[in-house]
């Protein structure tokens, strides 16, 4: 905020999810040679990828499990939502979870940055608001 202070938690959210999801590398010695190796496939960005584990380091808590696919066993169909220039999480993401869900729909926003209900278009928020409302699920692989 323009008071310097966080407007939110979301950070320290974004911490705790990614040190029990992940399996980092947090210790020194790894942290080096994880630089050695992405900067051969990263020269630029590669150092910075590195040493994302330092905030785990001393987290007093462990990994509680490895990467998996997805197992939904609901009836109710999911709608997945993916944003085509999302840094954060790639539209691929979102197509791979839908396959993985089976019962799910894939909506895509052409567009730009993190995320995509409520910053997106009118295609995009309508589809979403009559699945959170009436339930009415938008035809899967519908782009926005």
């Amino acid at each position: 905020g323009s008071d310097g202070k966080y407007t939110s938690k979301s950070t320290l959210a974004f911490n705790a999810i990614n040190c029990l999801d992940y399996p980092m590398v947090s210790d020194p010695a790894g942290m080096r040679a994880e630089e050695q190796r992405l900067e051969q496939d990263s020269p630029t960005f590669g150092y910075f990828f590195a040493y994302g584990g330092v905030n785990c380091a001393d987290w007093p808590y462990k990994n509680l499990r490895t990467p998996a696919p997805v197992e939904y066993r609901g009836g109710s169909p999911v709608v997945v939502v993916g944003t085509t220039g999302d840094p954060a999480t790639p539209v691929d993401w979102a197509a791979s979870l839908r396959k993985q869900l089976g019962n799910a729909s894939l909506l895509t926003w052409k567009g730009e940055g993190h995320t995509a209900y409520g910053r997106a278009n009118s295609c995009l928020e309508d589809a979403v608001d009559g699945y959170l409302v009436s339930g009415k699920v938008p035809a899967d692989n519908t782009v926005c």
